[in-house]
Parts: structure tokens; sequence; C-alpha cells
């Protein structure tokens, strides 16, 4: 069971704030390719599960992981995982023709692929991947991963640790980003289930046409558009106080730096107590 802390940070100058605070503390950098794979007929994600092929720098290592029942909360991230390194060649040719990845015989995570998830005749398709930059750093005890992804549709920015103790790290690195006047949220997805919906968390572009926008007048900009929220169907709120009483969720912050916030529909139910 991999156990981390994963916290977002809002855009490229505030990761290039925390890179500068912890350079004293950097231990090495890594480039890494993430390739991802399910069976022909979806035999894993109908599962849960998904595996991975993530290559280092420019190919001088390959590592195979079969990741399973991903778990995200408050910024705690829990999955069960197994890895294992296979060589970098095969690794790439696995990636133009999937069709040789359960041929890997000498693979552990292969044969439990095949063993446990039934991946049948058709055997594995490749579903394509992301890049992501990775900074190592050695603060306080923790071991910290600062990411920079490179999706097709845009950059995501995260800051990780993984630790037997993810509430007290989660404590220290909040502190931390805090006593710098560092913005952050709790990540609420992983990095692959951001690549399959195909947009970055909070991307206004995407949003739905049940979502409610309020922003402040006293922060309103000359490059600011009502229309550019009208032709998304949304409603517009000049005061906290008039959001409707059923808004469920934190602030977020959307790409013109406006505060926008989202409905959530309730089930009905045979009693409502909706006090005055």
């Amino acid at each position: 069971m991999e156990v981390e802390v994963k916290l977002r940070l809002p855009n490229a100058v505030t990761h290039q704030r925390v890179s500068s605070i912890l350079s004293p503390y950097h231990l090495k950098t890594h480039a890494q390719e993430n390739i991802f794979f399910d069976g022909a007929n979806s035999e894993l994600s109908s599962k849960l599960a998904v595996l991975r092929l993530r290559f280092y720098d420019l190919d001088t290592q390959c590592i195979i992981s079969l990741k399973a029942k991903p778990v995200i909360s408050n910024g705690i991230s829990r999955i069960e995982e197994d890895e294992e390194p296979i060589d970098p060649s095969i690794g790439r040719a696995c990636v133009s023709e999937p069709w040789r990845l359960p041929l890997i015989d000498s693979s552990r995570i292969i044969r439990r692929v095949k063993e446990e998830y039934g991946i049948g005749e058709k055997g594995l398709v490749c579903l394509g991947g992301f890049r992501n930059v990775r900074a190592v750093y050695e603060w306080n005890g923790l071991k910290l991963e600062l990411d920079e992804t490179h999706y097709d549709f845009g950059m995501n920015y995260e800051i990780e640790c993984e630790s037997c103790d993810p509430e007290k790290a989660k404590d220290l690195l909040e502190e931390f980003l805090k006593s710098h006047d560092i913005e952050y949220s709790y990540s609420n997805a992983s990095k692959f289930a951001i690549f399959r919906s195909g947009k970055l968390p909070n991307d206004v572009s995407k949003i739905g046409c049940t979502d409610y926008i309020w922003y402040q007048p006293q922060i309103k900009m000359a490059m600011w558009n009502e229309d550019e929220y009208v032709r998304y169907n949304m409603n517009c709120f000049y005061q906290l106080e008039a959001l409707p009483r059923q808004v469920k969720g934190l602030v977020n912050v959307d790409r013109f730096n406006f505060p926008w916030v989202r409905i959530i529909k309730r089930r009905p139910r045979m009693l409502v107590y909706d006090p005055p």
C-alpha cells in the first residue's frame, strides 16, 4: 500500500517559489514519462486497476507498476501498488507494440495481470500517457517530491510526500507552505485520473451548466468579460450571502483568478428539514 500526502499548487509561479525555498535540500531531479495500459476489454479499469510503464531520464531506467483501488481524501492518497524494474528497451518495444507485454513471462507483475485480472487473447492496449518533471528533496526527515506534470491539455503542479504517518507529514507540509504564504489545495484526483478526464482540476472552460460562480466587485479587472461565463450557462453572484444554500465544497479559483463554487444536487428524501 502506497500512502502519500498530495497538495496541489495553483500555478507555475507558486511551483517556482517552492522550488527556490527548498533548493538547499535538493537531492535530484528526474524526467519521467508515464505510459498506461488496460485490457482490450477494460479488464483492469473495470476493477479500478491500471498498468503503468515509467521511463526515467531518457530511458536510463524503466519501472513497471500495477496500481489498484485508489482512494484520495483530504490530501492523502492510498493505493495498492506493486512494481519492479524491466529493461528500458523492452519497455519501449511494448509501448510501440502492446501485444508484447503479456509475453514477458519473467515479470511477476505481468503474471499477476494475467492471473488476477484475466487478460484474454486480445491482450493489452496502450492508453497513452504524460510527462512529469520530479524534483526530490530531503526536508525535516521527509522525502518531498515537487512535480511539474505536462499533459496535452495543460500543466499541473503538486508537492507529494510518501509517509507511514501521513497526517503528521501533512501537518508539517501545510505549516511549511503557510509560513511562506504559499497557496495550495488538497489534491482530489490522481495524475492518472486527471489524464483520463482530459482536463485540469478547476478548469472553468469545461465546467458543466449546473455550476455557479461568484466574484467580489473590488477585485474586478479590466480583462473581465462576463459574457465568458454566459456561454457556459452560469449564474453570477456579487455577494457571498447571495449564494444558494445548497452550495457545497471549497471555493476554487478559475483561470481569471476569480472564485467559483459548484452546486451539488441532493437526492430527494422523505423528510426535509429546512430551518429559516
